[in-house]
């Protein structure tokens, strides 16, 4: 590798400093750091060398020992070179002053790594993240992607060979997933990027993290990541989900039939059993390489759009399946499902509500302040913070000039958004106190919630919980903040007041979701990791019911008048009723696909769920259970807020190159306004004193402020 200048010799391979890089221009920002170009260093056979640069409260976390024996591995390898055509490997440590380590350079992505896409302005050509391809066919030709059978398979088959390879060389990836994946078609393969986060013979740079909805430790609790038997579980995934088209499906029972049998074994295998009886890699390379070899070259097709008064009823099986030679478990009894929009309520409906209002009829009554309080609290799950890299042609310093990271590609180097809020890394869920002028936001790889002044638009204290905080919701009477921490199965409890956390209490696996009953003193928790539902006592913090046999449950929301629960059922297409005196299941609301965030609007008792799995918005009907399908935006919809004084909802669209809000008449069921935001929305909540949304952005770790 050449560059200019003098390098420093620390062990057999040498480090640069900053000054060697050149004119550094900024490509992308992520959880640690950001990457820039560097076109002061060259290395023969490799297009472009990137540079990342670790977030300096971050650097005190990083074993500079384990770094640097990245490149000194790479240095002594005699497959070196095919290790730098599979992934961004460390190539060179990088110091900002004498003995401090800043970074490391790395290659850029290959041009072939990408993918040309109809987007809404155009044809666009971008860098190919996996993620894409884990999307329906609707999706896919759309934006005519030509993924086939056939392409599955053969990008499958160099996954495992790519991990078969990385294992023989005492590699391990730990956070496999398609946000550290890219993809080429021609010819099929696949590429790593994230490789510092991976382990070397046992070692990691920094603290393994997971990236949610492919963590070994919600499908094997106390597994160890991070091992061949951690990649051997997520390849199974991927396959799963790329063969069924679904973003975070774990239902085996759901690959087509023509998955062939020896397939299907593994998929099972690798998902369902423990370490030992997982197949490892080089086990899947002849039954894929057979499968790819009779599978069809059909290319994605837009299906026949239904008829206006129909809505499609999604489930988990959409044609026949074959009999299994296993048995799963016997499903525990669900209610019924309600019946299409038009057709009246289900038997057991408790009847339309009384007319919304404040303090009139036979509902309860709110106070002012309880009325401000509620807010939809946004659950945000898996959506992509990707760090960019790419083959550096950079313009000169502050010309505002695209940047070149590919053949063909070209990206605007990305800057703070604009009316921001810095707040702690990777930011995922945020909540409103209307009277307190406050937001609340968790910081999921921060593992902290940040308080912002919303006055001033500033953090005003920064307070520890729990591991992966992501969901939040807010008591303004009770003085009392509630958190989910995802990885340690617990829910954070807050005094607002004291800004401390009063009592950590342990609910199910991989919480995702909480809601706030206020009138009743109860908190219900959504478990995704164990398919349930904890009803935690508000008074004595101590959860008192835990409802089982529900299938995905990934959100929760609670309507105030009539003290029902709304669970959203990822993975059964499906919204859960809860009864508020019993918290049982009373109805079950077939909706979109995979609905992913619900909010409540306390004056009209509509639900507004979204569905990430398509592109729509489901409208409850809050006393009769109908339901109204919107379909909004060109991507898969995340978080939902709801404002009611203003008959306005929100939902963020975490899309691939087009990252915006879109404002919804809550009425007319229609989209009035796109509001385009920086990489990448998450979580969205609406103060309904001043009617300004929040928005947290995971790339920037920031929170945008949209002016009503």
């Amino acid at each position: 590798m050449a560059a200019a200048g003098g390098d420093r010799m620390t062990g057999s391979v040498t480090r640069l400093t900053v000054s060697q890089l050149g004119a550094r221009t900024r490509l992308a920002q992520g959880g640690q750091g950001f990457v820039y170009t560097a076109p002061g260093i060259a290395m023969r056979q490799v297009s472009g060398m990137v540079y990342k640069e670790y977030l300096a409260t971050l650097r005190p976390r990083v074993d500079v020992a384990v770094l640097e024996s990245m490149p000194e591995f790479l240095a002594r390898l005699p497959d070196g070179m095919e290790l730098l055509s599979r992934a961004a490997w460390p190539c060179r440590l990088v110091e900002d002053a004498p003995g401090r380590v800043s970074g490391f350079v790395m290659p850029s992505i290959p041009g072939h790594f990408s993918v040309e896409m109809q987007l809404s302005a155009g044809m666009s050509r971008s860098l190919a993240s996996v993620q894409l391809l884990l999307n329906g066919e609707e999706f896919l030709a759309n934006r005519r992607i030509g993924l086939t059978d056939r392409l599955r398979y053969q990008l499958l088959l160099d996954a495992a060979r790519t991990l078969d390879f990385f294992h023989g060389h005492d590699i391990t990836v730990g956070d496999l997933s398609p946000k550290n994946l890219y993809f080429s078609l021609s010819p099929p393969q696949v590429y790593f990027i994230e490789c510092d986060a991976m382990a070397v013979a046992g070692r990691s740079v920094l603290e393994q993290m997971e990236t949610p909805d492919w963590q070994i430790v919600v499908g094997h609790p106390g597994e160890e990541k991070a091992t061949v038997a951690s990649d051997s579980y997520k390849l199974g995934l991927l396959a799963l989900r790329l063969l069924v088209s679904d973003q975070v499906t774990t239902d085996s029972r759901r690959l087509p039939l023509a998955v062939p049998a020896l397939v299907r074994t593994l998929i099972r295998a690798a998902i369902d059993e423990g370490p030992s009886g997982r197949p490892k890699p080089a086990d899947w390379h002849d039954a894929l390489g057979a499968a790819a070899a009779t599978a069809t070259t059909t290319l994605p097709r837009k299906p026949k759009p239904a008829p206006p008064q129909q809505y499609p009823r999604q489930g988990l099986a959409t044609q026949p399946r074959p009999t299994p030679t296993w048995q799963a478990p016997a499903a525990p009894p669900r209610p019924p499902a309600f019946p299409p929009p038009g057709s009246g309520p289900p038997p057991g409906w408790p009847g339309p509500l009384p007319p919304p209002g404040l303090g009139t009829g036979t509902g309860p009554r709110f106070s002012g302040r309880q009325l401000f309080a509620l807010v939809a609290v946004a659950v945000v799950g898996l959506v992509i913070a990707v760090l960019l890299w790419g083959t550096p042609e950079p313009p000169s310093p502050g010309s505002g000039r695209p940047t070149t990271v590919g053949p063909g590609i070209t990206r605007t180097p990305e800057t703070s958004p604009a009316n921001s809020v810095a707040v702690g890394k990777s930011p995922n869920g945020v909540a409103i106190d209307p009277g307190a002028h406050l937001a609340y936001v968790a910081n999921s790889v921060g593992n902290s919630v940040s308080v912002i002044d919303m006055a001033s638009k500033a953090v005003a204290a920064t307070i520890a919980v729990g591991k992966s905080p992501s969901a939040l919701a807010v008591d303004t009477d009770a003085h009392t903040l509630y958190v989910t921490d995802q990885d340690d199965n617990t829910l954070s409890v807050i005094d607002t007041n004291t800004r401390a956390v009063v009592a950590t209490v342990p609910v199910g696996k991989n919480p995702s979701g909480v809601a706030v009953d206020f009138g009743a003193h109860v908190a219900y928790v959504a478990n995704l990791g164990e398919n349930s539902v904890s009803v935690l006592d508000a008074t004595t913090r101590t959860v008192t019911a835990t409802l089982s046999g529900l299938k995905g449950a990934i959100a929760v929301a609670v309507d105030p008048g009539s003290h029902r629960a709304y669970v959203a059922d990822r993975d059964s297409n499906s919204v859960s009723v809860l009864d508020p005196a019993t918290h049982a299941v009373t109805a079950t609301i077939t909706v979109g696909k995979g609905p992913f965030s619900l909010a409540v609007d306390p004056l009209s008792h509509n639900v507004f769920v979204t569905n990430i799995n398509d592109r729509t918005l489901s409208v409850i009907a809050g006393a009769t259970g109908a339901v109204t399908p919107v379909t909004v935006g060109p991507h898969s919809l995340n978080s939902v807020a709801v404002d009611s004084a203003t008959h306005t909802v929100y939902a963020t669209d975490s899309g691939f190159g087009e990252f915006a809000v879109y404002v919804i008449d809550a009425n007319a069921h229609t989209v009035t306004t796109t509001i385009p935001v920086a990489r990448t929305p998450r979580g969205i909540a609406v103060d309904p004193a001043t009617h300004n949304a929040y928005v947290t952005i995971d790339n920037f770790d920031a929170v945008t402020v949209i002016a009503r």
